[in-house]
């Protein structure tokens, strides 16, 4: 009978030792940190800073796209294609939704992002969208957008 006290209370001393190392954390200030430096970043045209908001191994998968962009070579070639120059003009992020636990986060919501397209004379165009973004936090505790996911509403 001891045995099965010690053995229960050994499990519940694991259970809250992982409990307390991994807290979870509704609408997480630093989940919103993150994503609201990415929308700045995209404001100020900012291609770097943009970037740095992202995991190194970062995944873009846009609902139009049969295939994900992979890694941070492939997004820079997705984002700012060579001779392609624009620059953003508004970001709208409606946050519907982000929590954490432990090392990983999410975000959902809704956003509204409008360009302009400096190739081949000067077009504005404009696109809202329902995203949904996993976010890690990194050995040095700083959060960076994971994957991302998005599709058009307009």
């Amino acid at each position: 009978m001891n045995k099965k006290i010690l053995a229960i209370a050994i499990l519940a001393s694991l259970c809250s030792f992982f409990a307390l190392a991994n807290p979870c954390s509704k609408n997480n200030p630093a989940i919103h940190k993150i994503l609201e430096e990415y929308r700045l970043a995209w404001l100020a045209n900012d291609e770097n800073r943009v970037m740095k908001t992202l995991d190194s191994d970062a995944i873009l998968m846009p609902a139009s796209s049969k295939k994900m962009i992979e890694g941070n070579a492939a997004i820079r070639s997705y984002w700012w294609p060579e001779g392609s120059p624009f620059s953003i003009d508004e970001f709208d992020q409606n946050l519907q939704d982000f929590d954490s636990c432990g090392d990983l986060g999410y975000a959902r919501g809704t956003s509204r992002v409008a360009w302009t397209s400096l190739n081949n004379g000067v077009k504005s165009k404009s696109e809202s969208t329902t995203d949904f973004l996993a976010i890690v936090k990194k050995d040095r505790g700083a959060w960076r957008i994971s994957r991302l996911t998005w599709y058009q509403t307009n």
